[in-house]
């Protein structure tokens, strides 16, 4: 059985784009019957999204009296952390001279990660104590929802934007504002986190699609596969399982996760790679590549050194 690392590390270079963008396509495949699939709830023509999933948006014990032991609570501990931790990989990375490139993943997700925390404190403090919903959005006072609706248009032009000139700051700040005023105005609170879901991933797929071709490099192969798709399928996980499984061992936070421990493994990965190349570099490496008849990639010499072959041969008469 091939790994991931395996498969790309053998693939030639020229196909590690098609690798990521096969990862990209998947997301986009998969948003597809999700999404109808919460049109049809919404309209009870099905019922087969989990209960619990379909009245809070999240699989999370939220009718508990202490706010700071609900569903979401949990989320923000547990968020906060792994941002730290991401920081962390980053911080080594630096210090043992990894690219800013491979990194700028991981740094970046940890900020959106800590971000994500502050949202779930805040649903665990709005969380209404006797139904265990949180109605942010509907009991807002139009002064509230005025001033939510700035502070949200920032948060959304974020998602948005694209760092390149295939889509214009006006272009993204349009969409954002399609999707802030669609939150604030129409969607209820407990569809805040899937609507953000769908948005995001859906953007992020496209923008990946749309990326120059010496743009989609091992980092975009490796974080479309081991973060994006997951993410899709813990979706599909949370939605179906969350009182037959998912509650269970901890609910939601699983899915907050899967971002962090996809990145570790991305970190791995290429942190393994890292060390193996400078290895390549230093003496010592030089003198194990001799002795073991490796190339400096890693494969096979053809023919040994002349001396070393007459003596293999002289040995091999010997028997």
């Amino acid at each position: 059985m091939f790994s991931l690392s395996d498969v790309l590390a053998n693939s030639p270079k020229n196909l590690i784009p098609l690798i990521g963008d096969a990862g990209k396509l998947l997301v986009l495949v998969l948003l597809v019957p999700f999404f109808l699939l919460l049109v049809l709830h919404e309209l009870n023509f099905i019922d087969v999204f989990s209960t619990l999933y379909q009245e809070e948006g999240f699989c999370v014990h939220a009718n508990v009296e202490n706010p700071w032991l609900r569903g979401h609570a949990m989320s923000f501990y547990a968020c906060s952390a792994m941002a730290l931790w991401m920081q962390f990989l980053v911080y080594c990375g630096l210090q043992s001279g990894m690219s800013d490139d491979s990194l700028k993943p991981v740094k970046k997700n940890s900020i959106s990660l800590f971000g994500h925390s502050l949202g779930h404190a805040y649903l665990a403090y709005q969380t209404n104590d006797a139904t265990g919903g949180a109605r942010i959005f509907e009991d807002l006072t139009f002064k509230g929802q005025m001033l939510t609706f700035a502070a949200l248009q920032v948060v959304w032009y974020g998602f948005m934007r694209q760092r390149n000139a295939k889509r214009s700051a006006r272009f993204a700040f349009m969409l954002a504002l399609f999707h802030n005023s669609l939150q604030v105005f129409i969607l209820p609170t407990r569809l805040f986190f899937t609507h953000v879901l769908l948005a995001v991933l859906a953007s992020s797929s496209y923008r990946g699609f749309n990326r120059e071709y010496k743009d989609k490099t091992i980092y975009y192969a490796l974080e479309a596969w081991l973060v994006d798709v997951n993410i899709l399928v813990m979706t599909f996980v949370e939605s179906f399982t969350c009182e037959t499984f998912l509650i269970h061992i901890g609910g939601h936070v699983w899915f907050d996760m899967v971002v962090p421990l996809g990145f570790t493994v991305y970190f791995g990965i290429l942190f393994r790679q890292h060390c193996h190349e400078k290895f390549d570099q230093t003496m010592m490496g030089f003198f194990f590549r001799k002795l073991t008849f490796q190339t400096k990639n890693g494969g096979s010499v053809s023919t040994p050194h002349p001396r070393v072959a007459a003596v293999l041969t002289e040995r091999m008469k010997l028997h």
